[in-house]
């Protein structure tokens, strides 16, 4: 027969754990972590892992819904609303984190006034896809999703004359936009183009002349990076670079030609 003794709690490299005592009737006595006493009796380990973690790395939290078995010492964080590993030491994950902050913006507004498209569209915003994906799957662009958002989100009518999308499309290119004359891509390369007027991509002397070419079709510089595969802070170094070289060579043909 045991004699349990109300836990305590120990320090131990960098850990702090509950411990228990267990005493025998013939007096000897036994210490023991409390969080390895409820793993071993309440948490099934079918793997046999002989490790226990704690999914918050607060080990004086001997829930069972707090504990693990793992098969390493090393320490995971997880998700508390889908339990995907962290690497931080959140108690969400990146996505969930996201899913909460939506359904925060829209716990207020009645999507069964919306028709079923735009309910379906709002449904996936809630959970979590991004609006390429939305866009995607209903045909419109990235622009147009975003702007049904935020007015969905304010609570104000998306149309005047009804509660859908409006197909509204760019004058140059012809891609869906949110009721401009033109979509964000054909806006970027028009003030590239007047920044860079007199830039002749075909110039043997030209820093990046690959950079160059695709920011002046309008690209991001998220994706001028992914396609060059650089980082974005490098793509705006080299974009500085082929500043610096425009202006002093516009410089000189302006010099030269007066």
């Amino acid at each position: 027969m045991h004699k349990f003794i109300s836990p305590f709690i120990q320090r131990k490299q960098k850990r702090i754990t509950k411990k228990v005592v267990l005493t025998t009737e013939k007096g000897k006595q036994s210490c023991f972590s409390l969080h390895l006493l409820v793993a071993k009796y309440f948490i099934p380990n079918p793997n046999n892992y002989s490790h226990v973690l704690a999914k918050d790395d607060d080990y004086t939290n001997c829930d069972v819904a707090n504990l693990y078995w793992s098969p390493t010492r090393l320490s995971g964080h997880f998700c508390s609303e889908c339990g995907a590993t962290i690497k931080t030491s959140d108690t969400l994950c990146r996505l969930c984190k996201k899913k909460l902050q939506r359904r925060k913006e829209f716990e207020n507004i009645a999507l069964d006034t919306l028709s079923p498209e735009n309910r379906d569209i709002i449904s996936m915003y809630l959970n979590g896809d991004s609006y390429e994906k939305i866009g995607q799957k209903y045909g419109y662009s990235r622009e147009m999703i975003h702007h049904f958002i935020k007015r969905a989100n304010l609570n104000v009518p998306v149309s005047t004359k009804s509660s859908s999308l409006e197909r509204c499309s760019c004058e140059l290119c012809g891609c869906p936009t949110s009721g401009e004359r033109l979509c964000s891509t054909c806006q970027k390369r028009l003030s590239r183009e007047q920044e860079f007027n007199r830039l002749d991509l075909t110039d043997p002397q030209l820093p990046y002349s690959d950079f160059a070419k695709l920011y002046m079709t309008g690209s991001s510089m998220t994706a001028i990076a992914r396609e060059l595969h650089v980082s974005r802070e490098r793509a705006y170094v080299i974009l500085e670079k082929i500043r610096k070289y425009y202006k002093q060579k516009y410089t000189e043909d302006l010099s030269c030609s007066n």
